[in-house]
């Protein structure tokens, strides 16, 4: 029951920080998909984990003629091959450089952790933090690397918190 609470709450989130951007029309969304190792610190072992994430076009504060893209919503989820699987929605906040070839993107968020067979977070809300970069290969695609920290911040009573490190490669949607 706890993690359909959860999940509620997530999806009234992400329609709560959708709702509440400006479309530019310079950006467009970006779906992504992503695959590495979760754990890189082997507090329990390492795992390979797989996801993905949407960032929506609608932004908040964006610079139009600098390299700040807007605060941008998103919303992702991902899974290890021990089963475990995280939820969130949050913003990012992209920077591009070198002709927008070169993308910058730190993002934050807050989800939903089950741990399945693999290593405890202390429970399920967790905080996630990222740091992205990617280049476009082609007019509508971009691959990169992406690092990313979660942890509950001392919200449970354990937090060992994990980091993990990711390739990703990036399609440019038209839509929301």
């Amino acid at each position: 029951m706890k993690m359909k609470k959860w999940l509620a709450a997530l999806c009234g989130a992400a329609a709560l920080v959708t709702a509440a951007g400006t479309a530019n029309a310079r950006e467009r969304g970006l779906l992504t998909v992503s695959a590495g190792v979760f754990d890189l610190v082997m507090h329990h072992k390492q795992e390979v984990e797989g996801g993905f994430q949407y960032r929506f076009a609608y932004n908040l504060f964006s610079d139009e003629d600098g390299a700040f893209r807007g605060f941008h919503p998103i919303v992702g989820a991902f899974a290890n091959t021990s089963s475990a699987a995280y939820g969130y929605v949050g913003v990012a906040a992209p920077f591009s450089f070198g002709d927008n070839r070169w993308e910058f993107t730190p993002s934050g968020a807050v989800g939903a952790y089950n741990h399945g067979n693999s290593l405890d977070l202390g429970g399920i809300f967790e905080f996630r933090l990222s740091l992205a970069a990617s280049y476009r290969i082609t007019r509508y695609s971009r691959l990169g690397i992406e690092l990313e920290h979660i942890s509950n911040a001392n919200t449970h009573r354990i937090n060992p918190g994990t980091n993990n490190a990711l390739l990703t490669w990036s399609w440019i949607i038209d839509g929301w």
